[in-house]
This record gives C-alpha cells, sequence and structure tokens, in this order.
C-alpha cells in the first residue's frame, strides 16, 4: 500500500529496489558528507512511509536482531577499556622490538598482530583502534606510513572471518543460519588464512623497496611507558583472555555471544571503577552511537528487499552459476560477508 493507494506487486518490486540501491549508493559516496547512519535510517523511513514494509514487520525485524545490536555494543566497550589500559600500544611496540630493527620483518608482525586483534575483538578494533596507533608508531621510527596504514586496513577484513566474532557480520550469519563452530571453521578458516597469506605477499611485493631499511630501537618508548597503570593492565588482560576462551565456548555450543561481550565490558568497567580509571566517565564518547542507526536502517532496508523476493531468486542465481558445490558456496558465502563487512566498516567509520 502506497499511502492509500494499492500497488501492483511489479511497482512495489521496483520501488524498492530502487531505494534500497539509493541507500547502497549514498553510503559508498555519502553525498554532501551525510552520515551513513542518516542515509540508512532515511532509505528505512521511505520505505514505511510508502507502505513498502509494515511497521510491525520492520520491528519484528529489529526485535529479532537483539543479538547484533547487544554484540556491538560489548564489542566497542571491550575495545574502549582494551586502549585505556594501554594494551594496543603495548602490542604494538613489543611488534616493534620483536622485528630486531628490521622495517620488513615490523611489516610482517603489523599484519599479525592485526589478524590477532581482529579475531579476538573483531575487526573493527583493528580497522578504528590500532590503525592511527601503528601511525605514530611507523612516523616516530621514522619508516614509510603507507604500507602500514594499508596493511592495517586490509588485515581487519582479511582477518575478518577467522571466528564468528571477528567481524559483527559473522554474527548474523550465525544468528540466522544453523552454523556451528566446527562447521564455520571447516568452511572460512581455509579460505581466511589464504587471503591473510595472499595479502601479506601482495603487499610485500608492492613495498619490497620501502621495507628493506631498518630502524632505530631507541626512537621507540619502553613497554612500561605504553601502560598507564600497571594492576589494571593486567586485570584486562586477565578479563580479555577470558572473553575470548567465552568466545570459543559460546560459539561451539551455539550461545548468543552479545552475553559475552557484554559481560566482559561489564568486569572491565567494575576494575575501571576500582582503580578509578578516567574512561569510565565518559565510556559513552568512545562508543560510536550512530553504528546502531546504520545498523537498524540497512536491517530494514534489507527486509524490504527480502519482501520482494528478490533476494531468494539472487540466491538460487548463484547457486545455480556455483554448480551447488561447497566451494562455490564457501566463495558466494565469502564474497557476501566481504561486501557485508565494507558496508558496515563504512557506517563504523
Amino acid at each position: 500500500m502506497l499511502l492509500f493507494f494499492h500497488l501492483p506487486v511489479l511497482t512495489r518490486t521496483l520501488l524498492t529496489s530502487l531505494i534500497a540501491l539509493l541507500v547502497l549508493v549514498g553510503i559508498m559516496l555519502r553525498p554532501f558528507q551525510w552520515n551513513e547512519a542518516l542515509i540508512a535510517l532515511a532509505g528505512a523511513a521511505l520505505l514505511l512511509i510508502l507502505g513498502l514494509i509494515a511497521p510491525l514487520d520492520a520491528l519484528a525485524t529489529l526485535l529479532s536482531q537483539w543479538n547484533t545490536f547487544l554484540f556491538f555494543l560489548g564489542m566497542m566497550a571491550l575495545s574502549a577499556f582494551a586502549e585505556e589500559a594501554g594494551l594496543f600500544d603495548w602490542l604494538a611496540v613489543q611488534a616493534a622490538r620483536l622485528a630486531k630493527n628490521r622495517a620488513a620483518l615490523l611489516y610482517l608482525n603489523i599484519f599479525l598482530l592485526g589478524a590477532l586483534i581482529s579475531m579476538i575483538l573483531s575487526n573493527d578494533a583493528t580497522a578504528l583502534i590500532l590503525t592511527p596507533i601503528v601511525y605514530v608508531l611507523v612516523t616516530r621510527l621514522r619508516l614509510p606510513v603507507l604500507p602500514f596504514l594499508f596493511a592495517c586496513t586490509f588485515i581487519a577484513d582479511s582477518a575478518s572471518f577467522l571466528l564468528p566474532v571477528s567481524n559483527p557480520i559473522n554474527i548474523l550469519l550465525t544468528s540466522q543460519f544453523p552454523l556451528d563452530l566446527p562447521t564455520f571453521l571447516k568452511l572460512l578458516s581455509l579460505p581466511c588464512l589464504v587471503v591473510i597469506g595472499v595479502n601479506i605477499g601482495v603487499f610485500f611485493l608492492l613495498y619490497r623497496r620501502q621495507l628493506h631499511g631498518r630502524f632505530d630501537l631507541k626512537r621507540l618508548p619502553s613497554p612500561e611507558e605504553s601502560i598507564k597503570h600497571p594492576a589494571y593492565f593486567r586485570y584486562t588482560c586477565a578479563v580479555l583472555l577470558l572473553v575470548a576462551l567465552a568466545y570459543i565456548v559460546a560459539s561451539a555450543t551455539r550461545f548468543p555471544l552479545s552475553p559475552v561481550s557484554l559481560s566482559g565490558a561489564l568486569l572491565l568497567a567494575g576494575g575501571a571503577l576500582a582503580w578509578r580509571r578516567p574512561l569510565l566517565r565518559d565510556l559513552g564518547k568512545h562508543i560510536s552511537w550512530p553504528i546502531f542507526g546504520f545498523i537498524a536502517g540497512m536491517f530494514i532496508v534489507v527486509r524490504a528487499v527480502e519482501g520482494t523476493g528478490l533476494t531468494a531468486q539472487f540466491g538460487q542465481l548463484l547457486l545455480h552459476l556455483a554448480g551447488k558445490s561447497n566451494f562455490g558456496a564457501v566463495l558466494i558465502g565469502t564474497a557476501g560477508s566481504a561486501l557485508g563487512t565494507n558496508l558496515v566498516n563504512n557506517g563504523t567509520q
């Protein structure tokens, strides 16, 4: 129903598809510097106003994704507390010290560190927190900045399929389909490791001349300088280790992951309160609130498109082209998740 007028099915499908396309183009191009959340919410509002999706259907869609919303909240809080404890700075300094003055080895260490952080704290932590820390580090060491920034950016996405928690998009996948941890690892671990290896090889080839140099370890701060409060730092590391183990157990038993991330955030908040860390007062400033509007808008837009039947037809076409093989299914799933990752990263940034 378009306002008070009945529309043919074909017209509804074309209108819904056009609005969804405009939303995607708007998110990627960001005309007039519009916020991605505003674009997604505007598209969702237009679909509701035009009657292309029922309000109850939109509400049910949002409520059904509670695990995704709460996981985002817990994940961002965990990353903020870890940053406050100096964990990312400490890890970056350790990566540089283990490189033994060699720029090429430091480059490899940054790739591996980015993969580790993405695996446990999600790719957003690598893209948004590790990247500026690496920028300061390599500037201090007087190394070329661009190769290291590319390393952080690409490893954030490349390593985002190592575990279900490595990418919020994976939460959608495991919530919608009966995909337990062994199946997830069986289907995505090998492709993910191959992509990581290809990324490392390609960037080493592209920047081989800029990575031949060495750096002076004396320019590095001591590991102790990165730790603002030793007791809170140790407590944060212990909590994050528990959270990582809980993630694995929850993924293996198909338990929702958001309670794990929120519980870890609450433990770190309790530690921040006990040690009187300043972040606790300003935690809200470290949460990217627009991302929730972005996700909500995109959920409604996608649900409206699903209602037209186009996604089912497109999925059947992809399965036909892939020959219904396991390898083809993995490629399709990886490509789809990569697209979702880029959209979510755009919304987060």
